[in-house]
């Protein structure tokens, strides 16, 4: 099956130049000097009929070595390059990658099977091409992301397995030629008792820098499992009450969103806190990134939502939330079609 083609076409000359087997590539939304690509898995070597490698004896009475098949290779090839060719970097085994707006920097994760290089995520600089590790020693790394300039980069960590119960992660700043630190755990201010980061929503910045967003939910409750009972004896009930305000059918459909359902909170770098932008009584709250303003609109419908199965439209009330304080302010309620 034939791979994808990247193609440069040069509007004034009307050349064009090709790169093969190319999977991904990213280009910067606030400049026009890098962009990046990654390849898929190279091909594998043609197998060798001629003589069994590896077995043959040359006239030194050396063996002659098995060639290394490029397709056996964890990871893949990231190639950072300027627009006119002049510039190009070429870094292996790489995983996902995030290039900033304004193409300065490539953040990227690395998984290795090798010593010369560790697991974990770096970042090149793409005019020298100089790559430098950022974090090789956490256990699991979610969500890493740059503002606009590539200055600072959020990421999330965390030192416990992937069979823990719970995994707690950490959220990290790193900013180029410094040490990456903790800025937000489970005893961050701000953040409710029974309450942890949450990596079912991605952290976000404000175009302009201003905000950070971190996403955070209560602890997932652990239950401890009957082993004195097999599989077959166990009994699986579903339970519901004519008080919940939606019915058994909706809470089947959606108890997965339900269960890893996330809230936004910003970072206060000048008070080292997390500010509650959502919460159980807004679970939504939307953000224009953009938006030079401090102010967003969330809403609100658990009061209505047992009318739902009798009564249409359904009512939802809406609020104007303060990026910088959290406060909320009713402005509409009972909407029947939506607000704008």
């Amino acid at each position: 099956h034939p791979k994808d083609t990247l193609v440069i076409l040069d509007l004034t000359t009307g050349e064009m130049e090709k790169m093969e087997r190319v999977q991904s590539y990213q280009m910067p939304s606030e400049a026009a000097n890098f962009f990046v690509y990654q390849h898929h898995t190279p091909l594998p070597l043609e197998p060798d009929t001629t003589e069994e490698v590896g077995e043959k004896l040359d006239e030194d009475s050396t063996a002659v070595e098995k060639l290394e098949d490029p397709s056996e290779r964890p990871g893949y090839e990231l190639v950072v390059r300027s627009f006119n060719g002049d510039t190009e970097h070429r870094i292996l085994q790489t995983a996902d990658y995030e290039l900033v707006d304004f193409g300065a920097y490539t953040y990227f994760m690395r998984g290795t099977e090798d010593t010369l290089h560790d697991d974990g995520l770096y970042v090149v600089e793409n005019e020298s091409g100089l790559v430098t590790m950022i974090d090789t020693s956490s256990e699991e790394i979610e969500s890493f992301v740059p503002d606009a300039d590539g200055k600072r980069l959020l990421y999330l960590a965390t030192q416990d397995s992937s069979e823990a119960d719970i995994q707690f992660f950490s959220a990290y700043l790193y900013e180029p030629g410094k040490e990456a630190k903790l800025l937000a755990d489970t005893t961050t201010k701000g953040l409710a008792d029974g309450w942890m980061l949450s990596t079912s929503g991605s952290p976000k910045w404000m175009e302009d820098g201003r905000f950070l967003f971190l996403e955070v939910a209560p602890r997932p409750k652990i239950y401890e499992e009957d082993s004195t009972k097999l599989d077959d004896e166990k009994v699986s009930v579903d339970v519901w009450s004519w008080t919940d305000p939606d019915i058994q059918p909706y809470q089947k459909e959606n108890a997965g969103q339900a269960k890893n359902k996330s809230y936004t909170a910003r970072y206060s770098f000048r008070e080292n806190r997390l500010i509650m932008i959502e919460n159980k009584s807004i679970p939504d709250v939307y953000i224009n990134l953009e938006s030079e303003h401090a102010i967003a609109m969330g809403d609100a419908d658990d009061k209505y939502r047992a009318m739902r199965s009798y009564a249409y439209p359904w009512l939802t009330d809406y609020y104007m939330v303060d990026l910088r304080t959290g406060e909320r302010i009713l402005s509409a309620e009972a909407v029947g079609f939506g607000a704008d």
